[in-house]
């Protein structure tokens, strides 16, 4: 059985709608969320300059990792891109469940209640060796006439324990520093007694 009920300070603007069934309790978050679970300390960000080496390739960026173990949900808040080049084109991926062969090198995103030293649960990997890309989430293009682009935006994606996603950025030239920033909430899934 299944109840949709606000959860929060008597029903007030900073609830939070949850889903309750017998056996767990799932929050579902709006863009409003992101004030409390940024005061609660369970959002974190993390940004990067890396070389996209070939414009020929998605280029593997960011490898996020939700253990199986974790307890959270990872919402996905936003994810800006681009190149650091005028007159260059990027493609940006976002892929879910690639096979990888190698991690890539271990990151430390931040939390984003500054004086919080509340870590995240998610590993995080930049520039992770994959065998194979698994199926495409998101395509966006960063034209060469602005700044960057947003293609995952206000809890638009979400990763469950045990699964991962991929980021991948292709320039239309070799050799392109990509800027990459992630934000994300890690809601702890609840089990009902």
């Amino acid at each position: 059985m299944f109840w949709n009920v606000p959860l929060g300070p008597k029903s007030s603007a900073e609830s939070v709608p949850v889903v309750l069934s017998t056996d767990q309790l799932v929050s579902i978050p709006t863009p409003a969320s992101i004030v409390t679970f940024v005061k609660d300390g369970i959002v974190f960000s993390l940004s990067t300059e890396v070389n996209l080496a070939s414009k020929t390739l998605n280029n593997p960026v960011y490898l996020l990792r939700n253990p199986a173990l974790s307890g959270k949900v990872i919402y996905l808040w936003e994810l800006l891109s681009g190149v650091d080049a005028s007159a260059v084109n990027g493609v940006f991926h976002i892929h879910k469940n690639p096979t990888v062969a190698a991690d890539g090198t271990p990151e430390l995103p931040s939390n984003r209640d500054i004086g919080n030293v509340g870590l995240s649960a998610m590993e995080i990997f930049s520039l992770p060796t994959i065998l194979a890309l698994g199926p495409e989430m998101v395509a966006t293009e960063k034209g060469q006439n602005s700044n960057h682009t947003n293609y995952a935006a206000i809890f638009s994606m979400f990763v469950q324990p045990g699964n991962t996603i991929l980021v991948t950025g292709k320039p239309e030239q070799n050799n392109i520093a990509g800027l990459f920033t992630l934000v994300w909430a890690e809601v702890p899934i609840v089990v009902a007694p």
